[in-house]
C-alpha cells in the first residue's frame, strides 16, 4: 500500500432490501491507522454498511476498494478485513484456541504448530491466555467477545469491523471489550466502529460519521460533531438521548 492510498474507499455505495433502500449514495475513505466510529439511529444503514464492506452483503452499486484493490476482485490476494459481531459467532463445539486457530488451518492452510503459536500470542493479546482450552459456553460474554476479537486478528486483517461489540453486554463487560479495542487503537489497527456508546466513540476516534435513512448526514473530528452538529438531525438525534441541551 502506498502511503497516499486509503486503506478503504467507498464510492457511490447503494444497497436495497425489496423496496427498501438502506445505503444511499455512501462515500467514504479511511486512511492507515484511522479509527472511525458510526454513529445513528437504529436502522439509518450502519450494520449493512460494514456488512457490505467484508462482502456478506452484495453491493446494488458502487465502488469498494480495500488498499486500491476491488473487494470483489478475484485475482491476486485476497483482501483483509476482520469483522466482530454483536453475538460473538463462536463455534460452541470447538475451545477457545479452536475458534482462532481453525480459520488460520482451513482458509490459510496453516499446520497446527504454527497456527497454534499464533493463536497463543492472540490470547496473551487479549488477556485469555489461560482459557485457551474453555469452551465458549464457559465464558463471560466479554471474554466470547475478546476471543472473537482474537480470531479477526488471526487473520492479520488491513481492516477491523466492529458492529455494536458490546451491544449484548452489560457495563462491566463492556468495559473488558472497550480496553481490548483501545489496546488495538494503541497498536495502529485500523477501524470502523458501529456503537451506541457516545463516551466510547468521543474517546477512541479520530472521526466520527452520523447515518440516517441509509446516508452519512455529517462527519468530522469528535470534539466537533458532539459538541458543535452542523447539522440539524445530528442535533435533534443527540436531544433525543439527552447529550445536548
Amino acid at each position: 500500500m502506498t502511503g497516499n492510498t486509503p486503506i478503504l474507499k467507498i464510492t457511490g455505495l447503494n444497497k436495497s432490501f425489496g423496496g427498501l433502500q438502506v445505503l444511499q449514495e455512501i462515500e467514504l475513505e479511511v486512511i492507515n491507522k484511522e479509527i472511525i466510529s458510526v454513529i445513528g439511529p437504529s436502522g439509518s444503514g450502519k450494520s449493512t454498511l460494514l456488512r457490505c464492506i467484508c462482502k456478506l452483503e452484495p453491493a446494488d452499486s458502487g465502488l469498494i476498494l480495500i488498499n486500491g484493490k476491488s473487494i470483489y476482485d478475484k485475482s491476486g490476494s485476497e483482501t483483509k478485513v476482520g469483522m466482530v459481531f454483536q453475538q460473538f459467532n463462536l463455534f460452541p463445539h470447538y475451545t477457545v484456541m479452536e475458534n482462532i486457530i481453525k480459520p488460520l488451518m482451513t482458509i490459510n492452510s496453516l499446520d497446527n504448530k504454527t497456527a497454534g503459536k499464533i493463536g497463543q500470542e492472540l490470547l496473551f493479546k487479549v488477556k485469555l491466555e489461560d482459557k485457551a482450552a474453555s469452551f465458549p459456553h464457559q465464558l463471560s460474554g466479554g471474554q466470547m467477545q475478546r476471543v472473537a476479537i482474537a480470531r479477526a486478528l488471526a487473520m492479520n486483517p488491513d481492516l477491523i469491523l466492529f458492529d455494536e461489540p458490546t451491544s449484548a453486554l452489560d457495563p462491566e463487560l463492556s468495559g473488558e471489550v472497550f480496553q481490548t479495542i483501545s489496546d488495538l487503537a494503541r497498536d495502529g489497527m485500523s477501524m470502523i466502529i458501529v456503537t451506541h456508546e457516545m463516551s466510547f466513540a468521543r474517546e477512541i476516534s479520530g472521526r466520527i460519521i452520523f447515518m440516517d435513512q441509509g446516508r452519512i448526514i455529517e462527519e468530522g473530528s469528535p470534539e466537533i460533531i458532539f459538541s458543535k452538529p452542523d447539522r440539524e438531525r445530528t442535533r435533534s438525534f443527540f436531544k433525543r438521548i439527552k447529550l445536548i441541551n
